[in-house]
């Protein structure tokens, strides 16, 4: 399997340093600063768009082998953020407060991953993003791959990495499961529309002036994800809400 087969014709990828490859004993992109899920909620597109491993050169990558490499390439789930210790191995959280004390204390969870074949060096297919990652003011942030790099990341070899089950994670929605689920699809597709028409309207005269409002291109998978909470909450008032009640005043809004 190459790269280009599980990305469509404009995903984008998201290079960020690592200390080793996305693996079972550690199934989640964790993370120490929260500018980290500021940046990734305004540009990463769920469902579309990946995330690049890239190991650091020196000694905190304690595999030689992985030192300097291209490791892993995953799809996160950013609706929500976890206590790492809630997603991986006691042991291995254990572990990583003895080494790195006060770091990666939250965690997106990972949707599906793969490690890449031969871990090629991240110099060679990325050679602008690869040395700025690690500078001022891109450490622990990620960096988007230019043209050039993201052409030859597509034709790397890469293998799929299973993912454990864990009792916190909620499993986060892909566009494929969501079609699977008519209701639930249905009504986020209603209420997305229906915010992309604030959306268009905005700025405009009426019988006052639309307020300015923007809206996420993976705005459906978001809009699911928040329907799936039970219970569904209504953040106006505080009653439940359902989701495709027979009573319209009973259903989620945009609001």
């Amino acid at each position: 399997m190459k790269v280009r087969d599980i990305a469509q014709s404009d995903s984008r990828f998201f290079l960020k340093s690592e200390y080793g490859p996305l693996s079972e004993s550690w199934a989640a992109m964790s993370f120490s600063r929260p500018q980290l899920k500021t940046q990734l909620v305004r540009r990463y597109r769920q469902g579309i768009d990946f995330i690049v491993y890239a190991a650091t050169g020196g000694p905190e990558t304690h595999e030689p082998e992985h030192r300097a490499r291209l490791l892993s390439i995953l799809r996160i789930d950013l609706t929500r953020t976890y206590p790492t210790e809630q997603l991986i191995p006691k042991e291995r959280w254990d572990w990583a407060q003895e080494h790195y004390p006060g770091q990666w204390e939250r965690s997106f969870g990972v949707v599906e991953a793969w490690n890449i074949d031969d871990l090629p060096l991240a110099s060679e297919i990325a050679p602008d993003s690869y040395p700025r990652i690690g500078k001022h003011p891109n450490q622990g942030m990620t960096l988007e791959l230019n043209p050039e790099e993201r052409q030859a990341l597509l034709d790397l070899s890469i293998s799929s990495v299973p993912l454990p089950k864990r009792p916190a994670l909620q499993d986060a929605l892909t566009l494929d499961a969501l079609r699977k689920d008519n209701l639930l699809s249905q009504e986020a597709v209603r209420i997305a529309e229906l915010v992309f028409n604030r959306v268009d309207a905005s700025g405009t005269v009426q019988q006052r002036t639309a307020p300015i409002r923007t809206a996420p291109s993976d705005l459906i998978l978001r809009v699911a994800e928040m329907l799936r909470n039970v219970p569904l909450i209504c953040g106006l008032c505080g009653g439940v809400i359902h989701v495709g009640h027979v009573n319209r005043l009973l259903r989620p809004s945009p609001d």
